[in-house]
Order: structure tokens, then sequence, then C-alpha cells
């Protein structure tokens, strides 16, 4: 019985190693995407609008390139052209 209790914690203690090496892997990869997501924001000479089905702009890049300051808040996307 005790064998078998000694080799259920090693197996399962194999298992945790392998989800935990795991997990480490794809935050890995998650943080590389959001890097190519960030250069593509941060480094476009073009505006880019992300707009919700309500023409609310839910991220842009049209405040970094005048230097505005940037509006927390959902803004309508005529009101961030001041249109």
């Amino acid at each position: 019985m005790l064998l078998v209790t000694i080799i259920l914690i090693i197996l399962l203690s194999l298992a945790l190693i392998k989800v935990i090496a795991k997990g480490k892997f794809f935050d890995c990869k998650i943080k590389t995407v959001e890097q190519f997501h960030d250069a593509i924001w941060n480094n476009a000479h073009e505006f880019i609008f992300l707009i919700d089905q309500t023409s609310h702009v839910v991220k842009t890049n049209y405040c970094t390139l005048y230097k505005q300051p940037v509006n927390k808040d959902r803004t309508c996307f005529g009101e961030i052209l001041q249109c």
C-alpha cells in the first residue's frame, strides 16, 4: 500500500511539473504576441481605430500621433476627429 502511495505521489508531481512547464511556455507565447500587438499600435504612422458596434472607439493611436491626452472614456468616433 505504501509503495502505491509513493508511486502515485511521484506521478502527480511529474504531472504538476509538466503543467507548470507548459504554462510557462504559453506565457512566453502570450508575451510575444502582446509585444507584436503593441509594436503595430505604437509604430503605425496612419490612424488606427478599433470601433465597436455602437460607433464608440475602443482603442486608437490617434491621440498618440497628435500628442493629445488619452481619454479613458468610451468616445464616439466623430468626437475624436472633432467632426
